[in-house]
């Protein structure tokens, strides 16, 4: 991907630089803020909580009602969205929690 942006957006002028996770080099932590280049002391944390489970994700079909807007939730079987849920000629709003879609 990084090869992609650097055709399309950069016009082949950007440097690639690959770092392996726990083998990156002192300029990978420079870059990061820190003088010695090291990497920190302590290993990084997780900070999601054990027990977090994600909001299920809600499909909405936007109609026309009365004079508005109606927005009834689309059963989704399972628990699982495809794209079999969808007709051509309809707009759905998919409501994920922290993003909202529109098709």
């Amino acid at each position: 991907m990084a090869e992609k942006i650097n055709k399309n957006e950069r016009k082949n002028k950007a440097d690639i630089q690959t770092e392996m996770p726990g083998d990156e080099s002192a300029d990978f932590w420079r870059a990061f803020g820190d003088n010695d280049g090291l990497p920190p002391a302590e290993p990084i944390a997780e900070h999601v909580d054990p027990d977090f489970v994600p909001a299920a994700p809600r499909l909405y079909q936007v109609r026309l009602g009365m004079g508005y807007l109606e927005l009834p939730q689309v059963e989704v079987p399972h628990g699982k969205l495809a794209n079999t849920l969808l007709n051509n000629r309809s707009v759905y709003i998919l409501d994920c929690y922290l993003d909202v879609f529109v098709w």
